[in-house]
């Protein structure tokens, strides 16, 4: 890799999850200077990683932070997926119980939250998790240029000191990821 960038062929490198000795030799290396990590309001269990990055300077991105979609408020019923829909292994407990039922309930505070700033559920996802100083860039999936630009509105608003307590109080149920 340090070729590649001796070279000119790339300016830096993105960490997705590899080993934490393979992380930290990257990092001291100064080669990266994004790190990446799957982190939603459901998945949090390396948000320690990353207030580590970024508060050593490096730029943090989370990618999933729908969920798979969960966190659309799309799935009010427990999915079936097909063949080889990733959702059903990289998402798995979110669709299933009793994860997708303790979802349900964080979704209800997230309607409410969304119908006070007529924003969408998704929205209220994206903009909780950038109101997170270690988060920098919040990577969701689209289907289309209008999700795209659904997405990118979530960061025209703020959530209030109140409703991210609400966010947080109903995400402190949710035990699936440990």
């Amino acid at each position: 890799m340090k070729e590649l960038k001796n070279a000119g062929r790339c300016a830096s490198w993105a960490c997705p999850i590899w080993s934490a000795t393979w992380q930290t030799a990257c990092w001291r290396t100064a080669f990266w200077i994004l790190f990446s990590i799957a982190y939603n309001m459901i998945n949090r269990t390396k948000e320690d990683v990353l207030k580590y990055y970024a508060g050593q300077g490096c730029g943090t991105m989370g990618y999933g932070s729908l969920g798979g979609g969960i966190l659309t408020g799309q799935f009010r019923e427990v999915p079936t997926f097909g063949h080889g829909d990733m959702r059903a292994s990289f998402y798995g407990p979110m669709f299933t119980e009793p994860g997708f039922s303790q979802i349900q309930t964080l979704l209800k505070v997230m309607d409410g939250i969304a119908e006070t700033h007529k924003a969408t559920v998704a929205q209220v996802a994206i903009n909780w998790a950038l109101a997170h100083d270690y988060m920098h860039t919040v990577l969701t999936g689209v289907g289309n240029a209008a999700e795209a630009e659904e997405n990118c509105a979530a960061a025209a608003w703020e959530l209030t000191v109140q409703e991210k307590q609400e966010l947080d109080e109903a995400i402190s149920k949710i035990h699936i990821y440990s």
